[in-house]
């Protein structure tokens, strides 16, 4: 009701050609595959506040959405203390995953020792960032590691998914899987490269980690987007940087294959956009919550009740010329604020739309632990195989 008062186009025919697909169409959730195609690799260091408590929910709700419609994928979560005084020990959380019956692996990261203190942990508006986020680059070394597991299982180690924890699948995955070093979309709001989700070729990857990381330790480890601008730069062939000097390129083979934003990477503030004249929607197979999170949703749905929420954040004022004057969640209404993310005109349909998702997909998650089809026995031996393998680790 208050939307339609602001006149909010969120709310209004423009935003009405795309119907809303449930996520969640099941009451129980599916028992695994028996014969998944794709391994699909998740990070994640053990939480030691609330602000990463909360990548275990996106976890939890990322693996229940793959069960549901994403069967060829097999998940396995990298479970990683982002100090070495502070060990992984087994939790709730991995028990949860082993009742779920996914594959956890515990890991230290292997150049931790390479990494500044100052730079293990980044604050402002993403506090969240830590050791965890360069994880991805020792999945190489984990999936050699596991091939012989990965092989028996039917899986493919030659190539793998990675992604961030806050995704969910509203499809099976039918990437191809062969790949030039790798595969990833874009930040959308830049030329960048975004390493939210990526396809990863590991003999192609692999083979330029030694020296990425020679690159990583003389830099520092300063890099604006941590491990992504890390990767980008290494990878991206020669080309003019903004001292118009011409940049050579640093890895042996450089280059990378562009995934499908509207595909594979969806983001809530860019979708959805609205067909041209006889062309078709592009329905998201995997959505990213890149950015604003569902947390940022309930602040927004609270700063509308209390009526806090800013007139231009319902819709564009007169006259904009600026994009900071269109649909912006801003300073004022008491929520976080990207300035560099444009939002589309349904963005606010789109992201309550995520947060039911996200929410029913949590309330699947939390039935896992008290479903009957789940064997005790399974469940503590995969638990004693944990404590044998942080037993390893430790060691």
């Amino acid at each position: 009701a208050r939307a339609a008062a602001n006149r909010s186009v969120s709310h209004c025919d423009h935003c009405s050609h795309w119907e809303q697909p449930p996520l969640v169409r099941a009451d129980a959730l599916p028992p695994p595959p028996r014969r998944a195609r794709t391994a699909w690799f998740l990070c994640l260091t053990q939480p030691r506040d609330a602000i990463s408590r909360e990548h275990q929910q996106f976890a939890r709700a990322a693996i229940v959405s793959a069960r549901l419609n994403a069967p060829s994928v097999a998940p396995h979560v990298i479970y990683m203390s982002d100090s070495a005084a502070h060990p992984v020990r087994p939790d709730a959380f991995t028990g949860w995953l082993a009742a779920a019956g996914v594959r956890t692996i515990a890991h230290n990261l292997s150049f931790l020792h390479r990494i500044p203190t100052k730079r293990r942990r980044r604050g402002g508006a993403v506090p969240h960032l830590n050791v965890g986020a360069y994880c991805r680059i020792d999945v190489p070394r984990i999936v050699r590691r596991l091939a012989p597991e990965l092989r028996a299982r039917g899986l493919d180690d030659g190539s793998v998914l990675y992604t961030d924890t806050d995704v969910a699948f509203a499809a099976d995955w039918d990437r191809p899987s062969r790949v030039h070093n790798f595969a990833a979309g874009t930040e959308v709001f830049s030329p960048s490269m975004n390493s939210g989700v990526m396809v990863l070729n590991v003999s192609g990857f692999g083979a330029e980690v030694d020296r990425m990381l020679d690159y990583a330790e003389a830099k520092g480890f300063d890099f604006l987007t941590s491990d992504q601008a890390l990767i980008q730069q290494w990878f991206m062939a020669h080309t003019p940087d903004w001292r118009k000097k011409v940049v050579k390129s640093r890895a042996a083979d450089p280059g990378w294959d562009t995934l499908d934003d509207a595909s594979y990477n969806a983001r809530p503030y860019a979708h959805p956009r609205k067909p041209s004249a006889g062309g078709e929607h592009v329905e998201p197979k995997l959505w990213h919550w890149h950015g604003y999170k569902p947390s940022d949703v309930d602040c927004w749905l609270n700063a509308i009740e209390s009526g806090a929420w800013p007139e231009r954040s319902w819709r564009a004022l007169p006259n904009c010329k600026r994009g900071r004057c269109k649909w912006k969640p801003i300073v004022g209404s008491g929520c976080r604020y990207f300035g560099r993310i444009t939002m589309k005109p349904c963005y606010l349909r789109t992201y309550v739309y995520m947060l039911a998702q996200h929410r029913k997909l949590l309330e699947l998650a939390d039935s896992v632990a008290g479903s009957e089809e789940l064997e005790l026995d399974s469940m503590r031996g995969r638990v004693r195989e944990l404590q044998k393998e942080l037993r390893e680790v430790e060691g």
